[in-house]
């Protein structure tokens, strides 16, 4: 399972979770690293992010739930 999968995974178990916590839950991983995977999940549009209100929030799309 690529790195990409397993933050999609988490995403998906939350369904709606903010960038911050995702970074503080995934210690390991960078996050300029992490936010490049995001960035590529979005384009594959399997999760869409919001910034209405603060914080940033990640909410995984029906695409991705169908995915994982």
């Amino acid at each position: 399972m690529s790195i990409e999968e397993k933050v999609l995974k988490y995403i998906a178990d939350k369904q709606v979770i903010s960038i911050e916590e995702l970074v503080t839950e995934l210690k390991g991983t960078k996050k300029h690293s992490l936010m490049a995977m995001i960035g590529v999940l979005k384009e594959k549009g399997l999760v869409c992010s919001s910034n209405l209100l603060s914080p940033t929030t990640l909410v995984i799309t029906s695409k991705g739930r169908n995915s994982v």
